[in-house]
């Protein structure tokens, strides 16, 4: 039977998806957003733990999810009052942090799965670029009030994220799978290994 540790890490791997969807997906009802992008930093800061125990460099992270977290609180709060958080530096604090933060865990978890000697490796890495390249489109648009407000920008913008939604779930969760079917691979190889030393 497989370590507790990786057991764990196979959940985490579940949960940084959830954390995803959460962050990309945005369902309003009037003000309230009851996907809130908080609530996937919170997902994916208890999966931390688990990919640590592996890529201890992820433990660093933790500080940087509990602000994002906290951000995107203040900012889900100040919705509901019918507000925003207007103010210049601390949005672009948070942006690069934001980045910094989704590159350096995507990164974690692409060097882990090439240890396990997981195909999806290769995807991890791809799909932490292209992400790396969206926040920064959508940083970028955030702080030109011009193209925020475009129709056509916004719409463009919805397909874009709907796309990186489904990219993240084929990659993510495939990952977890491929984790899973090399856990049952191994168990059943230590099972015929035991069966030959018994004979």
């Amino acid at each position: 039977m497989k370590p507790k540790p990786y057991i764990e890490y196979i959940d985490a791997i579940g949960l940084i998806a959830w954390g995803y969807i959460f962050l990309h997906v945005n369902i309003n009802l009037g003000t309230l957003n009851i996907i809130p992008n908080w609530a996937g930093y919170l997902l994916i800061y208890r999966a931390l733990g688990a990919v640590g125990a592996y890529k201890p460099s992820a433990l660093l992270l933790r500080p940087l999810g509990i602000l994002l977290g906290l951000y995107e609180l203040a900012a889900w709060g100040m919705a509901l009052l019918g507000g925003t958080i207007d103010l210049f530096w601390i949005n672009l604090f948070t942006s690069v942090i934001a980045l910094y933060f989704h590159f350096q865990l995507l990164t974690d978890l692409a060097v882990i799965a090439e240890h396990h000697g997981c195909t999806q490796a290769k995807k991890i890495r791809t799909l932490r670029t292209a992400l790396t390249l969206l926040g920064t489109l959508a940083a970028i648009i955030t702080f030109y009030p011009d193209f925020a407000h475009s129709q056509a920008i916004s719409i463009g913008i919805a397909i874009v994220y709907l796309v990186a939604v489904l990219w993240i779930c084929a990659v993510l969760f495939g990952y977890r799978r491929e984790e899973q079917d090399l856990a049952i691979t191994d168990e059943m190889n230590a099972d015929n290994s035991d069966t030959l030393s018994f004979q």
